[in-house]
């Protein structure tokens, strides 16, 4: 039995240096809290009014990689437009429902997509992108500075 007072001490440090290892939030997909950062995951698209809707989420590394396979099944079947689903590999610009991706991982640079998906695997995506996800608010409410009244000046150069 550990009785010192010396040993006690460190025996919780130790325990609690292995729990503030483990990432805060759990992963959204999964809910295992991993070791060290998970990744973020912003998505965000345009439906059919117009509206724009953003999500974020937060990855472990198994389902980031689940993920991104995901992503990558369309582009194994050659298709070479630049309206191919990454999804399905089917051309979707008939059909094109854009969904774009910002996925920070810990400790490397940002990545962004573009993802021209067709209306289905969109549908989809996005079910997956909502899971257990944070919605973003609107950026253009209040986000603009105030327009400044137009000087005279610059009203009398012939453009």
């Amino acid at each position: 039995m550990l009785t010192h007072p010396s040993v006690r001490r460190f025996c919780l440090a130790a325990n609690m240096k292995g729990w503030f290892q483990l990432s805060f939030f759990p992963c959204s997909i999964c809910g295992q809290r991993e070791r060290g950062k998970l990744a973020s995951v912003y998505a965000n698209w345009f439906d059919k009014d117009g509206d724009r809707s953003a999500w974020r989420q937060r990855y472990c590394v198994s389902c980031l990689t689940d993920l991104m396979a995901t992503l990558k099944n369309g582009t194994s079947q050659g298709c070479d437009g630049m309206t191919c689903c990454p999804m399905c590999g089917k051309d979707a610009s008939q059909d094109l429902s854009g969904i774009y991706l910002t996925i920070y991982p810990p400790r490397q640079p940002e990545r962004e997509y573009a993802l021209t998906t067709c209306g289905t695997c969109a549908s989809t995506l996005q079910a997956h992108l909502q899971t257990a996800a944070d919605r973003l608010g609107d950026r253009s409410v209040g986000a603009a500075a105030p327009t400044p009244s137009p000087n005279a000046a610059w009203s009398e150069v012939p453009w």
